[in-house]
């Protein structure tokens, strides 16, 4: 999946506008890469908000529906990352 492609699905899953927390983004994105979607899915539940656990939790279950691997995921999750604003 090459970058318009991955933001093409960000643009999808219409979160480009929230801003989510970056440490649990990140460590989302290790577990993704380690461990696979079930440890994602648990580390969200337990340590994400509740608008960013939604958030979240729709972009993996989207993305596991389509049947797309853990590591393109974590290319999506990271498209999803921006700077926050002042």
């Amino acid at each position: 999946m090459d970058e318009k492609e991955t933001k093409e699905v960000a643009m999808d899953l219409d979160l480009t506008n929230r801003q989510l927390n970056e440490l649990v983004m990140e460590e989302v994105e290790k577990l993704l890469l380690s461990e696979g979607y079930d440890v994602a899915k648990v580390y969200i539940n337990e340590a994400a908000g509740p608008e960013e656990r939604n958030s979240l939790q729709r972009i993996i279950a989207t993305c596991q529906n389509c049947n797309i691997s853990p590591v393109i995921t974590a290319e999506i999750l990271k498209s999803l990352q921006r700077p926050k604003k002042y």
